[in-house]
């Protein structure tokens, strides 16, 4: 357990705190483009001007993207991509940490195998994406009460249960690709 700890706080030094940051605050920047803009029009007007072809690279709806519901699922198209580089980033991280923190003078040391710190890191990046996961949730529920707008407590859940899986799934992608980076 001890070991655990000692992951999760290598993981906060390194930039975790900072892009949990960056995403609540770009989700609630962008958010709040849609809360001023709702009221004078512009993002209809910005969108019927817009060309189908360019609305159609960008899988947007016209008459979904004036909506609350539309232009948060915008939204999460974005963090969906920058949390999948920070997953990926992750997990290449944790393959290719044992030379930068003489892991391997560590396991001399000390009677852990090398399996168990692995465990011990994938199981603290895990639990770390979990919390960031939640806290986008909680920010999003919150987003919707500040705007008065109904929403669906489960949509939202669903939403940030497939951000979690999508974060995992290029958490293990970095970390496999991490395993075979030469010089491991």
């Amino acid at each position: 357990m001890r070991l655990l700890f000692l992951e999760i706080s290598r993981i906060l030094k390194k930039s975790y705190i900072f892009y949990l940051i960056i995403l609540t605050v770009i989700l609630l920047l962008i958010f709040s483009f849609f809360i001023i803009d709702s009221n004078k029009g512009n993002i209809e007007s910005a969108i019927i001007s817009t060309p189908i072809e360019v609305l159609n690279i960008f899988d947007i709806s016209r008459d979904k993207f004036t909506s609350v519901d539309g232009y948060f699922i915008f939204i999460v198209k974005i963090i969906s991509v920058l949390i999948a580089f920070y997953a990926i980033n992750q997990g290449i991280w944790i393959s290719s940490m044992d030379k930068r923190t003489n892991t391997r003078d560590f396991l001399y040391t000390k009677p852990i195998k090398r399996k168990r710190i692995i465990q011990y890191r994938v199981l603290a990046q895990g639990l770390l994406l979990f919390i960031l996961t939640l806290f986008l949730f909680l920010s999003s529920i919150l987003l919707f009460i500040i705007t008065k707008k109904d929403f669906s407590l489960l949509i939202i859940l669903k939403i940030s249960f497939s951000l979690f899986i999508l974060s995992l799934i290029f958490f293990f992608l970095g970390t496999t690709l991490g395993g075979f980076k030469k010089g491991n």
